[in-house]
């Protein structure tokens, strides 16, 4: 079967009418999150590992390295528990110490 420009539109139109077909993916990778949020991929693994961010592991029964995917509604979730929340809920600022300067004690002269 000879595959004609049309036939690949028409291809094209039909995968991109199926659910789930859009150009963002439905899954991403720790890598990838790292890169989205600017870090090493290391700290995302980190956060699953802690249970902090939710991810499933896709690597076969018999495999040694885990192969984690991240729903988008899972990052979203952690990002709104890492930005604070409702920022009336947030208490103030605990207020600064000073630090008096202090040198070493002066003896006491004896007379």
């Amino acid at each position: 079967m000879k595959r004609t420009p049309d036939f690949v539109a028409a291809q094209s139109d039909r995968a991109a009418s199926l659910p789930g077909s859009c150009s963002i993916p439905n899954y991403l990778n720790p890598r990838q999150v790292a890169t989205m949020w600017g870090i090493f991929h290391d700290k995302v693994l980190e956060f699953i590992r802690t249970g902090e961010l939710n991810a499933f592991n896709v690597a076969s029964k018999n495999s040694r390295r885990p192969q984690f995917k991240i729903t988008l509604d899972a990052v979203k979730a952690f990002e709104l528990l890492r930005a604070g929340g409702d920022p009336s809920r947030m208490s103030p600022p605990a207020p600064r110490r000073t630090v008096q300067n202090r040198s070493a004690p002066q003896q006491k002269q004896w007379i």
